[in-house]
């Protein structure tokens, strides 16, 4: 028969792994919402693109480069916002497409 000493021990592992699967389960939530990471898509077509090559790297470049391109892009909307301050730094979905846009317009060679 354990002793009590060993049985908090054991519980105490079990709610420090709790606790580890809580917080894995809200980061991965965080990413896979598309308020949270405007790159969602462009993250689903690299990982698909890594499926259905099986994991070749090498098939799947120009996806994670636009992916990076992507995570890039919006960090820097992300960091202008900030200095200037506009909240939220990350633009909602809703209006991502308008900024993309007049980023695109603003940077476009003429």
């Amino acid at each position: 028969m354990s002793s009590p000493l060993e049985m908090s021990t054991a519980d105490e592992q079990i709610e420090r792994q709790k606790k580890r699967n809580d917080t894995t389960r809200k980061r991965s939530t965080k990413l896979d919402s598309e308020e949270n990471n405007p790159c969602l898509k462009e993250h689903h077509l690299s990982l698909k693109c890594l499926n259905e090559n099986n994991a070749d790297h090498d098939a799947c470049t120009l996806y994670f480069m636009n992916y990076k391109n992507c995570k890039d892009f919006w960090y820097q909307v992300t960091r202008e916002r900030r200095k200037n301050g506009i909240k939220p730094y990350l633009p909602p979905p809703a209006d991502r497409l308008k900024i993309k846009g007049e980023y695109l317009k603003a940077n476009s060679p003429k």
